[in-house]
């Protein structure tokens, strides 16, 4: 009894923290799903980072909540079953416990053949990506996939080049996901579908090269219809910047082509990677040209000066913006990036005359 009132006190303490967060974000205007940009696309002027802190914490709270909950509901059944039964109640749950082992045995038997079956026919097949986070409400989360599970097996897929097929193509349907965790080889059901948030972005992991020579690719005239030789490139939002995503940029968990690079490691440099590519582009559909092509960049990093001519980004139209030009685009001169530029008038907010 005593470790139920605990139960029941930790629930209530999880709720009201909860009800504090969703109320805080109803407060800034914004709750827990609303929109963190204005209706020009610029984020809100509040605290991003503490809204964004507030919701993640509001999801692991309702994971907690859940957890309790299960642990509550065994707790209220063990307290009940301790109880005084009558002797033929007893005698029946005797009964239905043996009619249940048997069917446990049956089952348990039939579940060791299966898992033996599976252990040899995947023992030597090598995992082909690793887990490194799941949404609990997503297909992942339900499907049983927990942080640090490799992938064997997607349906019929064995490998990333084919995965994206594999997913787009069993959509809505149940399908057989082969994964090791430690030294288990298990099998799960997990059901793809679209996502179903107000916006979807993919962003090239420049550090494979095979998606390094695709993006190159990208620009030639076959496949950049429309595209002119006089024609040139502006690389924009490429630290890379996701408004709506953690501290306005990609997790900084997210893993890059081995596995073994977090993008917290190679952030700043993102941009010089994305300027090598498309730099490298134009050079490959203009080969018998021998010009060096016109290339802006909002992203940059040492070395950025090889390829691109690199522009400081969106600033605000006011006299405290403009006195930093001069000395922004001198200190860039100065560590060798002399093509360099910014909006000498302002991006953002409104503009006047007199700063033109």
């Amino acid at each position: 009894m005593q470790k139920l009132k605990q139960l029941n006190e930790q629930k209530l303490k999880i709720e009201k923290r909860i009800d504090e967060l969703v109320n805080w974000l109803d407060e800034q205007g914004v709750g827990f799903n609303g929109s963190l940009l204005d209706q020009d696309g610029f984020p809100l002027n509040k605290d991003l980072y503490k809204i964004r802190d507030c919701r993640i914490e509001v999801i692991k709270l309702g994971n907690d909540h859940k957890k309790l909950m299960c642990r509550l509901e065994k707790r209220l059944i063990q307290w009940h079953k301790n109880g005084q039964p009558r002797e033929k109640e007893k005698e029946k749950e005797k009964e239905k416990e043996k009619e249940k082992e048997i069917e446990i045995e049956t089952v348990e038997d039939n579940e060791k053949k299966e898992e033996m079956k599976l252990q040899e026919e995947f023992k030597n097949t090598a995992p082909f990506a690793k887990v490194d986070g799941v949404l609990s409400f997503g297909p992942a989360g339900k499907a049983g996939l927990q942080n640090d599970d490799y992938i064997i097996m997607f349906g019929t897929s064995s490998s990333m080049r084919t995965i994206s097929i594999e997913v787009n193509s069993s959509e809505g349907i149940k399908t057989d996901l082969i994964i090791k965790r430690k030294n288990q080889i298990l099998k799960l059901s997990i059901v793809p579908k679209r996502f179903e948030g107000k916006g979807k972005s993919s962003w090239p992991d420049f550090l494979n090269p095979e998606v390094l020579e695709w993006w190159i690719s990208r620009f030639s005239y076959e496949k950049y219809q429309g595209s002119t030789d006089n024609m040139f490139i502006w690389n924009d939002m490429n630290e890379p910047a996701i408004f709506g995503g953690p501290e306005m940029s990609i997790p900084r968990d997210t893993r890059h082509f081995n596995g073994k690079i977090e993008h917290r490691n190679i952030h700043n440099s993102y941009g010089l990677y994305a300027t090598k590519g498309t730099f490298e582009g134009l050079i490959k559909r203009n080969e018998d040209q021998n010009e060096r092509p016109f290339l802006l960049t909002r992203s940059f990093f040492a070395g950025s000066q090889k390829y691109c001519t690199i522009w400081t980004g969106d600033n605000t139209a006011n006299w405290d913006q403009l006195k930093y030009t001069e000395s922004r685009l001198l200190s860039l001169s100065l560590s060798g990036a002399p093509l360099c530029g910014e909006h000498s008038g302002g991006f953002l907010k409104t503009r006047c005359g007199i700063i033109y």
